[in-house]
Parts: C-alpha cells; structure tokens; sequence
C-alpha cells in the first residue's frame, strides 16, 4: 500500500483561512483515496495551537477513517519540525509521497513532495512583515533576520526547486509565483477552495433585518486596514451612526495601526473592536451586516470574500486581481489607493435598498461556482501523479 504524509499541523489551530484548508484535505481526500495509507502529522506542542479540547474532536474523528494514521512529531520551534524531525520521519515511515499545504516545503528530504502555496506575499512583503527592528535587543534582531533567510530559502530553493508539483488557489496565485520564482506555469495546478464550515445559507437575513459594516482585523500590510477605516470614518456622521463599524479579529496590540486610524479619524464611539471570534458568530456577523469592507492590497485566494458572497452581503473591494477574480462581475471595485472610491460605493450600499437587493442575489448566484468536491477531485489528480 503506498503511503502519503500530509503536514496536518494546522489541524491543531484555530480554524479559519488556511487550517481550515487543511482540515478539509484531512477529512475528505483519504475516504476517496482507499488505497493508499494517510499520515497526518502535527505538533501537539506547538505554542500557538487551539486549546486541546477544541482540536481533540478533530483529531478523533480523522482516526476513525480506516486508512488514516495521526502521527505526532513534537517539537517547540517550527524550523527544527521542518529541518529535521518531518525527514527523520518520512525517512524512517518509508512515505512515498508528502503534502505540505501550508506555503512550505521540506528542504532537507528526497521523497517527492507537493507544496500548496497560496501566494507568495510572505517573500514580496517580507521587508514589510518581517523586518529587521532598527532598536532591540540583539536577539531581537536576530530571530528576524533568521526568519527572512528562512523564508527566503523556503520559497526561492524549496518551492521553486524542490517541489515535484505546486498546488495553488487562484489563477492570479499561480501568475505570481510564475512570475517570482520563474516557475512554468504548467508545473503549477489551480484548485480553487470551497465554502467553509459553518456558513449556512440558511442564516442569510434579509435587508430589513441587516444593520452595519463589518471589516476584519488583519494588519499585515497587504491587508491595507487603513484604507477600510478612512472610507468607514469619510460617511457623514448620521450614517455612522445608524451603522456602526464591527472589526473582528483585533489583535490588540499597543502599536495597532487600526487603533491609530480610528483615533487620527475621531471615530471611537462609532466602531466596535472584537478579538478573535468564533466561527459561528463571525457567520452572523456576515448575515446580518448591511456591508462589508475587503479592500486588500492582495490575497491569495480570500476566504472571507467567497463568505460574504455566499451570505449575500455587498462587499465592497479593491481593484486587487484576486478579489475580482472571486467576484468576477458581482461588484465594482475600488482602485486599492483610492479611499475616496471605496467610500461612495460603501454609501451607496448603506444606503440604496435597490442596489443592496440587487447586488446580494448576484452575490448569492457567484458564490455557486465554489466547491470542495471539484477542488479535491483536483488534489486528488495532483497526488495520484506522483504515486
């Protein structure tokens, strides 16, 4: 029987964005894979993991699948997982294939591997997210230079040199890396995700019952969080007023640049700042706001967007081409450097009722061409090529 490992570390977080991506390659490829022997590995150790009583019931319910084994490699830093524990173990398990799903590649193995990677922004802002702090401690400033070269060795050695294949989410994404790493596109395959769980087109409420404007916390660059606050804080007073902005997934950090925003503005009593939400209510969130703000810079694929789609809410978005490749013809876009374009078409589905209406069926219609069952037929095609 042959043997497939797949980086299931994310299976121990939170789940949203990518560990959500994880958790469903997990749960459905085995059961359509009968013939070959699953392993999951994860790190129950790592420090950023979900609480244990959250990611247990994932866990035993992928080891009830017949061919499923989860295997714990445990280590305190990811580098060492990668470097040295994940090719001890693929040497010693004797694994014919390794998934890593998560933008990573095992740089020190020869089994053959598939990478999914689902943009390339780590590397394009790593200057942005990743610098070198100019003051701190020597240590400090260390761990940052060492994670860059990380980084830089992950992408431009691993991703475009060691993996057998690449998967990826958007047909912007694989133009990308092309373009970065100089990649043939055709080594590159496109398998776009499907909707998340618990987003159930049954909480979808009507305009009568919808009030406000949802934006989420991120505050990576790429994020552009500063231009969904300026638009938010340019409606007139009274607008505000009747529709408060709520920011879930706020970080809390003493130097956020979404706190700084909402103070240059003046708009405090106007927004609602939430930290990490469940999934079940970041849903409602979605179905019951009026509008909300996704303006990034970039993204690789946006799961947030296909969630307000599938929900039915206007989205207001930049020009980014992922995002208007998810959208496709639903919604007009903002240039990503214009806050004064975001701002009108943010007012104007705050406040036209026909156009709300009107925007919401098609964003309901769009989100259809979205599922899990044609992305893990593909994942499937990808595996099955290499065995």
């Amino acid at each position: 029987m042959k043997k497939i490992a797949i980086d299931a570390r994310f299976l121990t977080r939170k789940q949203r964005g990518m560990p959500a991506y994880v958790s469903k390659l997990c749960s459905m490829i085995p059961k359509q894979m009968p013939d070959v022997k699953f392993y999951l590995l994860i790190n129950k150790t790592y420090e950023h993991n979900d609480n244990e009583e959250n990611y247990n019931p994932r866990l035993e319910a992928l080891s009830s699948i017949g061919n499923v084994v989860i295997q714990n490699i445990e280590s305190d830093g990811e580098q060492l997982w990668e470097l040295y524990k994940l090719p001890r173990f693929l040497r010693k398990a004797r694994i014919d294939v390794l998934h890593m799903p998560t933008n990573r590649v095992c740089m020190l193995t020869s089994k053959k591997q598939i990478t999914t990677v689902h943009d390339c922004m780590e590397l394009k802002y790593i200057k942005k997210n990743h610098g070198i702090p100019k003051t701190g401690s020597l240590k400090k400033k260390f761990y940052h230079w060492r994670k860059q070269v990380y980084i830089k060795l992950n992408y431009r050695y691993g991703v475009a040199r060691k993996a057998n294949r690449i998967i990826t989410v958007s047909h912007h994404s694989r133009e990308s890396i092309s373009d970065l790493l100089k990649v043939k596109a055709s080594h590159i395959t496109v398998c776009r995700h499907g909707m998340p769980d618990g987003y159930d087109a049954n909480t979808r409420k009507p305009l009568a019952l919808r009030n406000g404007v949802l934006m989420l916390g991120g505050e990576s660059f790429q994020k552009n969080c500063e231009a969904s606050v300026a638009a938010y804080a340019q409606l007139d007073e009274s607008t505000r007023q009747t529709h408060k902005l709520t920011i879930c997934g706020f970080t809390q950090q003493q130097d956020s640049l979404i706190l700084r925003t909402i103070k240059r503005y003046g708009i405090e009593d106007d927004v609602e700042l939430l930290g990490w939400v469940s999934t079940e209510k970041l849903a409602s969130y979605f179905s019951s706001c009026r509008a909300f703000l996704f303006v990034s810079r970039e993204e690789g694929f946006g799961f947030p967007l296909l969630q307000a789609l599938h929900l039915g809410t206007p989205t207001v978005i930049s020009d980014a081409d992922v995002l208007t490749e998810v959208a496709g013809d639903t919604y007009p876009c903002a240039p990503v450097d214009c806050v004064n374009s975001m701002s009108e078409l943010l007012r104007a589905y705050l406040n036209d009722d026909g156009l709300w209406k009107k925007i919401s069926a098609q964003s309901i219609d769009a989100s259809q061409r979205f599922s899990w069952n044609e992305s893990i037929k593909t994942h499937i095609e990808v595996y099955r090529s290499l065995l």
